[in-house]
């Protein structure tokens, strides 16, 4: 761990006293540190690694991208709300530019039928994706006034659009990560009876995003299913099978998210008693 942390200092420290380093060289030194983000201060490295290339070059969608699914990264483990909110804003803001627009701003400003349209004709199957994550969290760290807020600006039809135009582009993307994220959505909507949502079509979402998941090996989505689909259903036997899934995987190739997946899989089988009283 500290051969890790060391080792992202000394980058920087590096890139600090080398004038003129090229978008390029940032770049190398980013990606060097990505496979050990799960380390916080290796995570941060990494982006400011990115933010300076995109400094250089500031129409780089694919930087844009990138960045804002680190930022979401950092919200997800930042240990205190302002800090989480301001990784989340960033986040959505550099994904929506991505995406064409003038950060999160605008895509508040833009009625729900414009903005399906012109997400609709995306190729950029990331900054679909991560723009949705990061807009959904700022929300739900927000309280009551920003999830007023959204409903207002048409918050959920749009994020709605980003990952159906998300599915329609990519199904496979990030181990299937569009499919869980819009079932979570779903069984959100049945709660406020919104767009005919069902539990059902929230359920095929999940099972398509774990068929996806199982051949990547990533572990994330049998928690969000457990969580999201398998509480509200009350399906405790469902529940406790895919959580003791991911206690029972390896890491594998996807050591951040992995590691992520079996903490909260512990922490939710530890509730389970209180889930499903």
């Amino acid at each position: 761990m500290y051969r890790a942390i060391s080792m992202a200092a000394l980058l920087l420290a590096a890139g600090a006293l080398a004038p003129g380093q090229s978008a390029a060289e940032l770049l190398d030194q980013a990606e060097g540190l990505l496979a050990t983000r799960y380390l916080p201060e290796n995570l941060r490295s990494a982006i400011d690694l990115y933010e300076r290339a995109l400094a250089l070059s500031p129409q780089d969608t694919a930087l844009m991208t990138k960045l804002a699914q680190l930022w979401y990264e950092l919200g997800i483990t930042a240990e205190d709300k302002a800090s989480s909110r301001r990784a989340f804003q960033r986040g959505a803001d550099l994904g929506f530019s991505a995406l064409g627009f003038e950060g999160l701003g605008e895509v508040q400003k833009t009625p729900a039928e414009g903005f399906e349209g012109r997400v609709s004709q995306s190729e950029n199957v990331a900054a679909l994706y991560w723009s949705a994550k990061c807009w959904g969290m700022l929300v739900d760290t927000g309280g009551l006034s920003a999830q007023l807020n959204a409903i207002f600006t048409g918050m959920p039809a749009k994020v709605r659009a980003l990952y159906l135009a998300a599915i329609a582009l990519d199904e496979t993307y990030f181990g299937g990560g569009p499919h869980e994220d819009y079932g979570a959505l779903l069984v959100n909507f049945t709660r406020f009876h919104l767009y005919g949502a069902t539990l059902e079509e929230a359920k095929a979402h999940f099972d398509r995003a774990i068929e996806i998941a199982s051949g990547a090996g990533y572990l994330i989505p049998f928690v969000t299913y457990a969580e999201q689909y398998a509480v509200r259903a009350g399906d405790r036997a469902l529940f406790e099978d895919l959580l003791r899934h991911v206690l029972q995987a390896p890491i594998g190739d996807w050591p951040f998210w992995n590691r992520i997946a079996k903490e909260k899989a512990q922490e939710l089988l530890s509730q389970a008693d209180r889930l499903f009283r």
